[in-house]
């Protein structure tokens, strides 16, 4: 089954809020010696992004209507357009606990909120990572 698309209208812009949480999935234990110091707790990386959107009323009731109708109150994975890296990419996502936060800001306008738990979104590789050390060092940085 392919996942829901979010609608490109309803991407939370960098410029209102928009905040990673990226944490290694590990158990770690404080042995000083001895074979496993660190293991994977799971097999895939999540990270975690809080979202602000800034929606008329109009908005707010279409943004709950994909919430409730085609993401199952939140809780079903989907794919969206969000700025990590360098860049806009597209992120497998969900809502966190299927939570969403919404404050009246200012006549006719919310702001929604909700921290997105996000798998597949793209690292740095050992080659770029190489480029931009190199291109920073080059610049004096």
């Amino acid at each position: 089954m392919a996942l829901f698309l979010w609608p490109h209208e309803y991407i939370p812009h960098p410029g209102v809020s928009f905040a990673s949480n990226i944490g290694m999935p590990s158990y770690r234990s404080t042995m000083s010696s001895g074979k496993t110091r660190q293991r994977n707790k799971l097999s895939s990386e999540l990270s975690f992004y809080n979202a602000t959107w800034s929606l008329t009323d109009l908005q707010r009731g279409e943004f709950q209507a994909i919430v409730k109708v085609n993401l199952r109150g939140g809780s079903d994975w989907f794919e969206i357009l969000l700025p990590v890296n360098s860049g806009m990419e597209l992120v497998t996502a969900r809502f966190v606990d299927g939570k969403l936060s919404e404050t009246y800001e200012d006549t006719m306008y919310w702001s929604v909120s909700a921290t997105l738990e996000c798998k597949g979104v793209p690292t740095v590789t050992e080659v770029e990572l190489d480029a931009l050390l190199m291109q920073l060092e080059s610049e004096g940085c």
